[in-house]
């Protein structure tokens, strides 16, 4: 059977995961598998977080103000923009289609794409070019685990199936079900109206028995540096953060660990089998199992002689959490050369209400130590989260200018309502009343809101000085051994 995989991901620093466990599961099946990825003609997706220059912390204040105003014309020209500004869009889309069609000569039994929602109108027409040679497609994503989402791509014409959650159990079923005309409504995953709200197949508990995912049909010599993804678990042991929808997303739904050996035994295969030096943990938070994160750190020099890494991190509250100074020191004696972690707030009562985990004293020390070990500190943080007064951002910015020695990025986030995450249910229930919440936003899986408290002078202030806190790290070169990394984590 020949599988058309196509890959509307992020594709601009190094392979996408998913498609290599797809591309892994049909070939080990013994299916002609052909992997379409934008970059192989030119069509690049944006950084994650590059050097600043010094005007951005200006352009990053008109955007946020542009987002929070009570002007409603500028409401609509920012919406006009955000959709001018679309990764894929005009010569890119046609770059895509016309890359489709070619594959589409190869006459394929069935096609795949995995995609972000903000690509559906490319997707329509993928999907209008097979339909016409009577090829079913399937489409897959994170977000799909949203009814509504999930209803509006699966009654696009020439859209046979759309799966939600981990396809590996049941990827070669519903693909050859598929290829061949047959019903796949009963398939584990697949969206049906009669399965809303509980259509997403269930967690795959035996990680170890996944095959490694193959990278082999990537444009290597497209990307910057040679960098592998890699996962050592699904889903994160905390899990309770109320603005986060990851733990609701595809793998994120409860933690599972594959087993340490297996890790290293895929660490030492696509070392060996793509020369790559460089490798990025995908781990929601890579200290999630203890056992895992110190048998890291312990044996990748072993299994892959000089590599380097880079990892998310939780400063939870274990007594316990794998990041102490000494920690932090032989994981940097491992290779580990960059770390993001969510401080999210400098205020400990807007944390408590996050249920973030975190205790401010704790998020210092781990700051300092990770510098002190030579590893490039990256933080998250999000300013408009509902309970948060103007003295939270204030203490936010203090907080992040008092370790700035300490710290190479910070990327900082507007809040964003995320469809079923705890603080959707929240807000539903009108627990902040001078937020208002709109409708779900099909196209980027959020949904849009408004906080009165974010439009005042000085709460305008308060942002803005937060920004050029940020900006002002932000201008750093990162450390030489980690600057490999800028702009893939």
């Amino acid at each position: 059977m020949r599988t058309l995989l196509v890959d509307l991901n992020n594709f601009s620093r190094y392979p996408t995961l998913s498609i290599g466990y797809l591309a892994a599961i049909l070939r080990n099946a013994g299916h002609d598998v052909e992997v379409l990825s934008p970059l192989f003609f030119g069509v690049h997706g944006f950084p994650r977080q590059v050097r600043e220059k010094p005007w951005q912390q200006y352009s990053r204040f008109i955007s946020h103000w542009s987002a929070v105003t009570t002007f409603k014309p500028v409401h609509s020209a920012r919406g006009l923009l955000k959709r001018k500004r679309q990764i894929i869009s005009g010569q890119s889309s046609t770059a895509i289609l016309d890359a489709v069609k070619n594959s589409l000569e190869r006459k394929p039994d069935v096609v795949l794409i995995s995609a972000y929602t903000m690509y559906y109108e490319v997707c329509v027409e993928i999907a209008a070019l097979c339909r016409q040679q009577n090829i079913p497609v399937i489409v897959g994503g994170n977000s799909f685990v949203v009814p509504e989402i999930a209803d509006r791509w699966a009654t696009t014409n020439g859209v046979a199936a759309v799966f939600s959650g981990e396809p590996e159990p049941v990827l070669l079923e519903l693909v050859t079900k598929v290829a061949q005309g047959e019903d796949v409504s009963q398939i584990s995953g697949v969206y049906g109206k009669g399965k809303a709200g509980n259509f997403s197949a269930p967690p795959l508990q035996s990680l170890d028995a996944v095959p490694f995912p193959d990278f082999s049909d990537f444009p290597w010599d497209c990307y910057p540096n040679r960098i592998i993804p890699i996962m050592t678990g699904r889903g994160c042991e905390w899990g309770r953060c109320t603005f986060c929808s990851d733990v609701l997303m595809s793998a994120g739904r409860t933690f599972r660990s594959r087993s340490l050996e297996n890790v290293l035994e895929e660490i030492q295969y696509q070392h060996q089998r793509f020369g790559a030096d460089l490798f990025v943990f995908l781990d929601l938070k890579l200290n999630s199992d203890l056992h895992v994160w110190r048998g890291l750190i312990e044996n990748i020099q072993r299994v892959a002689p000089g590599v380097r890494w880079t990892a998310s991190v939780h400063v939870d509250s274990r007594q316990d959490n794998g990041l102490s100074a000494e920690d932090l020191q032989r994981a940097a004696q491992a290779g580990l050369v960059r770390t993001t972690c969510g401080l999210e707030s400098g205020s400990q009562r807007v944390l408590s209400s996050m249920a973030k985990g975190v205790k401010l004293e704790r998020m210092s020390a781990f700051i300092k130590d990770a510098s002190n070990a030579g590893i490039s500190v990256r933080l998250t943080s999000i300013v408009g989260y509902p309970s948060e007064e103007i003295e939270d951002i204030e203490k936010t910015t203090n907080f992040i200018a008092e370790h700035s020695a300490y710290i190479e990025r910070v990327m900082l986030n507007r809040f964003s309502v995320m469809p079923g995450s705890p603080i959707q249910e929240q807000l539903k229930k009108q627990a902040y009343p001078h937020i208002a919440v709109a409708n779900l936003d099909v196209d980027y899986s959020v949904i849009p809101h408004r906080n009165q408290r974010l439009a005042k002078t000085r709460n305008l202030m308060a942002t803005y000085r937060l920004i050029r806190v940020t900006n002002q790290i932000n201008r750093k070169p990162l450390l030489e051994k980690a600057s490999a990394f800028e702009g893939a984590f």
